[in-house]
């Protein structure tokens, strides 16, 4: 793709980053830039200062004939394909594009001998992109990281990248966008269901991560998860790998535990190739499986990997312990944004001998909460339930009324903000304890996304914890 003197209209330049790596990469390749946002110039004057050049603005408002006008639309994450304006485009003849759709167009031409491996899933995504490059050092991470947006690291040198991709940049993938090496589906759960009619539809943009592969590439799936049977039903081209965090069916290839023994399998033949020497979570081991396959594939070999597994690091919001002395936890787990996540959360804890504090709550996505709830009321006392006010505390609100677990809805107090609810912990006079916080929904009524909600945690128990060190 060669975007030197290409009219181009950027739709979403954004307030978190991401718009703003996109305009300028596409400056630096010789565009002719024009960006149109629904917010107005007050909203994304912190964006605005980041441009490395003076493009046309349309703020405030779309205009069809910006969409009509323009040889190529690139679209924000913010952006749904089902928007009005991108309708009409295609209807055009208008070539659409995103950030990883540019990402797959142009890693070669800055890097000719790389490849790179692209992560997707609802849950775990981060965490399997951080392992792997605990694993392969030298490869370079981004995607859906802060600070490491697919168009901030295009250009740097590597012959790896390793992509963790939401299904907001699988939405574009076209017949002709180079696929990743080896692509992993990490689990479903019911997520994004205010952007998507059905778990169906979510499922299918999901599917695109393997859509161009071919025998060579690999696909990773989550044996475990419920929903696997659809993505295999597609019948990928790919060589087909499974995690398990049991035993996998003789007739399958890939790697799963046998207790705390790591076994891999392949064409009935297997490998015991590690023992766990520490207690890890079910969602950790699968995450782990996730990346040893992963790196084994790239490396093809077991011996520069298996030494690094008890050195694994801790990831930043996802069930992070940001305070810890004799007697009282405090765990990070920010990055919660759906109630299977929460779950996932409390099985951790649940079992330390610890009572958990739990300070859940948020922006709802179209999301259900009775499993949640269910969970709720039996492990967590009602004293030590503090809700974060939100459109998806109020379904959890309804669920635990309908359980029994709380007597009204109107009695339930909704908090307007993590200062005020670590304020009122403070009056517990338990010895041992946890302070979870796992919020398992969005967060756009109070916060920018779940990393500002995670800072504004810290923040917080620094202030009233710092001291205690």
């Amino acid at each position: 793709m060669d975007l030197e003197g290409k009219k181009v209209l950027l739709v979403g330049l954004g307030i978190l980053g991401g718009g703003t790596a996109t305009a300028n990469f596409l400056m630096k390749e010789g565009a002719t830039l024009t960006i149109t946002d629904l917010k107005k110039e007050n909203e994304v004057s912190s964006s605005l200062k980041k441009l490395k050049g003076s493009p046309k603005l349309v703020l405030g408002e779309h205009r069809e004939e910006d969409f009509l006008e323009n040889d190529i639309i690139v679209l924000g994450p913010g952006v749904s394909y089902k928007n009005h304006y991108v309708s009409l485009a295609r209807e055009n003849g208008k070539q659409i594009e995103n950030d990883y759709t540019l990402f797959a167009s142009y890693f070669k031409l800055k890097n000719p001998e790389s490849y790179y491996i692209g992560i997707t899933g609802t849950r775990g995504k981060t965490t399997i992109v951080h392992w792997v490059h605990h694993f392969i050092s030298q490869s370079v991470i981004g995607g859906n990281i802060p600070e490491k947006g697919l168009l901030d690291i295009v250009s740097q040198k590597t012959n790896l990248f390793v992509l963790e991709l939401s299904s907001f940049n699988l939405e574009f993938t076209a017949q002709n966008t180079t696929p990743p090496h080896i692509a992993a589906i990490t689990n479903i759960f019911r997520d994004h269901l205010d952007r998507y009619k059905t778990i169906e539809e979510y499922m299918d943009t999901k599917s695109n991560i393997f859509e161009n592969q071919t025998s060579g590439d690999f696909l990773i799936l989550n044996k475990d998860n419920g929903y696997t049977d659809y993505f295999v039903n597609k019948k990928p081209k790919s060589d087909l790998y499974f995690i398990s965090t049991s035993k996998l069916d003789s007739n399958l290839n890939g790697i799963f535990f046998d207790n705390d023994e790591i076994i891999f399998q392949k064409e009935g033949n297997i490998v015991k190739i590690y023992k766990l020497k520490n207690f890890m979570p079910l969602h950790k081991k699968s995450n782990l499986l996730f990346a040893l396959l992963i790196s084994y594939f790239h490396i093809n070999s077991w011996d520069e990997i298996l030494p690094r597994i008890e050195l694994l690091p801790e990831i930043s919001f996802r069930q992070e312990v940001i305070y810890k002395d004799r007697d009282l936890a405090i765990i990070n787990d920010s990055a919660s944004t759906i109630p299977e996540a929460t779950i996932a959360a409390l099985d951790s804890f649940k079992d330390q001998g610890k009572s958990i504090v739990l300070i859940t709550g948020g922006t709802d996505k179209n999301l259900e909460f009775p499993l949640l709830a269910n969970k709720i009321s039996h492990c967590i006392k009602k004293e030590k339930l503090f809700l974060l006010k939100g459109s998806a505390t109020n379904k959890l609100i309804d669920e635990l009324v309908k359980i029994g677990y709380l007597e009204d809805v109107e009695s339930v107090k909704q908090y307007l903000s993590v200062d005020e609810i670590v304020s009122d912990i403070q009056n517990f006079s338990d010895k041992e304890y946890v302070i979870l916080f796992s919020p398992g929904a969005t967060s756009f009524e109070r916060f920018k996304n779940e990393f500002d909600r995670g800072n504004t945690f810290n923040e917080v128990i620094d202030k009233y914890y710092s001291k205690k060190k």
